[in-house]
C-alpha cells in the first residue's frame, strides 16, 4: 500500500506529502552511498601505506645496508661499514651485535630469546609502564653514578 506522510523539519508553511516507500529507497541509497565512500576511502589509505612500505624498503641511503635475518623473521638497517657479530647461544638465547670498525661507544645488541607457549601477549613480560620506568630509571643511575665518579648504584 502507497500511503503518504507529513515530512518533519520542512520550513515550508504546512505539511509536505511524499511517498513512504520512495523516502525508504532513498535513505537507504544514501546510507550504501556512505558505506561506499568510507570503505573507499579504507582501501586507498591501505594501499598508500603499502606502498610507501614498498618505498621504504627500496629507499636505503648509500651509506646504509639492510640486515636481513630469515630465520628469527626481522631485519635492521645499519650503516654499510659496521661489522657484525654473534655470540654463542644456549639453545634459548642468541646474540646479534652490530658496531662500526673503530673503538666507538655506540652499537646495536640484540638478543633472541626463544618463549614458552604462555607469552602470547605483550603484556607477558610486565606492565610496559612498569618497564619504561625501570629503563628510564637505570639510565639516569648509570648518568648519576659516571657523574659522581662511582660505580655504586643508587635506588630511589
Amino acid at each position: 500500500m502507497n500511503m503518504k506522510t507529513p515530512m518533519k523539519g520542512d520550513n515550508n508553511v504546512g505539511p509536505k506529502l511524499i511517498n513512504s516507500s520512495s523516502e525508504q529507497v532513498k535513505g537507504e541509497c544514501v546510507t550504501k552511498r556512505r558505506e561506499l565512500l568510507l570503505q573507499a576511502g579504507s582501501v586507498a589509505l591501505s594501499l598508500s601505506a603499502f606502498t610507501s612500505i614498498a618505498l621504504a624498503e627500496n629507499d636505503v641511503p648509500e651509506d646504509f645496508r639492510v640486515y636481513l635475518d630469515d630465520v628469527n623473521k626481522f631485519k635492521i638497517m645499519i650503516p654499510s661499514d659496521w661489522q657484525i657479530g654473534t655470540g654463542e647461544g644456549d639453545g634459548v638465547r642468541s646474540l646479534l651485535a652490530f658496531y662500526p670498525p673503530e673503538a666507538s661507544n655506540s652499537n646495536v645488541s640484540i638478543v633472541i630469546t626463544s618463549l614458552g607457549a604462555d607469552f602470547t601477549k605483550l603484556e607477558s613480560f610486565g606492565k610496559v609502564d612498569a618497564f619504561a620506568e625501570n629503563l628510564v630509571w637505570s639510565w639516569i643511575r648509570q648518568k648519576l653514578a659516571k657523574a659522581s665518579g662511582s660505580e655504586s648504584k643508587t635506588h630511589r
